[in-house]
């Protein structure tokens, strides 16, 4: 956020903003486990874990196989995929300001000089 918007960063990143993010992502995480809760069981004759019989009635239609592929669909590929536009995205914006910054078209003073400076390391 800091090195795509410069002057937003300070509205946006805030410690409240940061904790009701962590408080969602924990939230999120407990509702997904939750689901397991449900869908497998434990079995003392055998001592294994298998999945509730009535779950995977239905087959391929079933709760378990709908939920499995769901939560796989979104956390191996729609999660990355955000994760890769949005490195993408300030790894060009990061290239911008350099490109400027050594083009001399940027005049820069000591706060946004030590900014572009922390966004280059990381990128």
């Amino acid at each position: 956020m800091s090195c795509c918007c410069v002057f937003q960063k300070v509205r946006y990143c805030t410690a409240g903003r940061a904790l009701k993010v962590s408080l969602c992502m924990v939230v999120g995480c407990l509702l997904v486990g939750v689901m397991q809760l449900y869908l497998w069981t434990y079995d003392p004759a055998s001592q294994l874990c298998t999945v509730r019989r009535s779950a995977t009635k239905g087959g391929s239609a079933s709760l378990f196989s709908i939920w499995s592929w769901v939560t796989e669909m979104i956390m191996f590929l729609v999660v990355p995929l955000i994760i890769l536009v949005v490195n993408i995205v300030v790894m060009r914006e990061v290239f911008v300001f350099h490109s400027l910054l050594f083009s001399g078209c940027l005049l820069l003073g000591d706060s946004v000089a030590q900014w572009l400076a922390s966004c280059l390391a990381i990128g």
